[in-house]
């Protein structure tokens, strides 16, 4: 732990109190100057203080911004220690960046979170925005020791997760559509892109890029149709950073036990339960090829299964609609 993620632990302890450059220094045995120099470099990144002559300083304010010394303030699960961090300011993709850093040897697992995406991009070449310091945008790369034909459930643990995350976090009624998208009423409050590198029998390294829209108060009119963010679901705001810690919590609580036990059955549960489209009318749409069928749920795999002719049918992939009323999601 840095020594600005244990001067804001320090004083967090309580949160009323005024601590003196002394009290720090002597607490986490480094000098004053020190203290001052850290406490300087946290108030540039958007900490506020209140400062008394003879008492110290009091932390008044943490800043809404996904840096790991102020994510690790939050966290009391031990998951920043598990996971290496890459924030940056402005990226056109985290998922590019996450295949750069991969291809390197970034270690597995890393989070790469970007204040900003420029080039954000969905399933199918699809875009996706990002709004600076509103959204949540991060991928996580990992290294599993599996065969490339389960790769498509990380997508699904990520789904169950961020459902999970945003119910418990925000209150908001999360359902799951498949296979890569979080719906909060009709409309769609995050998108999951899931891409590895891979030989024929193994996995080199896998990223799954999650974006969450979290204070966005408004769309585009493109959008404004299809797209709703957690704020305008609740009338309240968040702090992105215990979102991003409660989603990876869930995240690696069901990939652990998925990769410990072989046993992908809970998810599939669980995604179930979470999803939309079980018992409705659902089209297909898979490069032009459309079908249409009764959702009736998931297989073992994790792919789509429908009723067709009075016939089950397994759906590998493709964009889904469903059909309610005359309106389609």
């Amino acid at each position: 732990m840095g020594m600005r993620e244990q001067i804001l632990k320090f004083m967090l302890q309580n949160p009323e109190a005024y601590y003196s450059g002394e009290q720090m220094a002597q607490a986490l045995n480094v000098t004053r100057a020190a203290i001052w120099k850290h406490v300087d470099a946290l108030k540039k990144m958007g900490c506020e203080f209140d400062s008394k002559p003879n008492r110290g300083y009091r932390l008044l304010h943490l800043p809404d911004i996904l840096k790991p010394e102020i994510l690790s303030t939050y966290d009391f699960s031990g998951i920043t220690k598990r996971c290496a961090f890459k924030v940056v300011d402005s990226t056109d993709s985290t998922n590019e960046l996450a295949k750069q850093l991969a291809f390197k040897g970034a270690q597995h697992p890393t989070v790469v979170i970007a204040e900003e995406q420029t080039g954000g991009k969905g399933r199918m070449g699809r875009v996706w925005s990002s709004t600076k310091g509103q959204s949540l945008t991060f991928s996580i790369i990992l290294r599993p020791t599996m065969s490339p034909i389960h790769a498509g459930k990380i997508g699904l643990i990520a789904g169950v997760s961020v459902a999970h995350a945003i119910s418990d976090f925000a209150g908001a009624d999360a359902k799951v559509k498949w296979p890569n998208d979080v719906l909060v009423g009709r409309k769609k409050v995050c998108g999951i892109l899931t891409e590895m590198c891979a030989e024929y029998d193994s996995i080199e390294y896998l990223v799954c890029g999650i974006g969450v829209n979290v204070n966005e108060t408004a769309f585009t009119n493109e959008l404004s149709g299809i797209a709703t963010s957690l704020q305008m679901e609740t009338g309240r705001t968040f702090i992105r950073g215990q979102l991003l810690l409660t989603i990876l919590i869930n995240f690696f609580e069901r990939y652990d036990a998925w990769v410990d036990t072989g046993d992908f059955g809970p998810v599939i549960t669980d995604y179930t339960r979470l999803s939309m489209l079980v018992g409705k009318t659902v089209t297909i749409n898979n490069h032009g090829e459309k079908m249409t069928g009764q959702c009736i749920g998931f297989d073992k795999d994790g792919f789509l299964v429908i009723s067709r002719d009075g016939k089950r049918r397994r759906i590998m992939a493709g964009d889904v609609g469903v059909r309610s009323g005359e309106t389609y999601v």
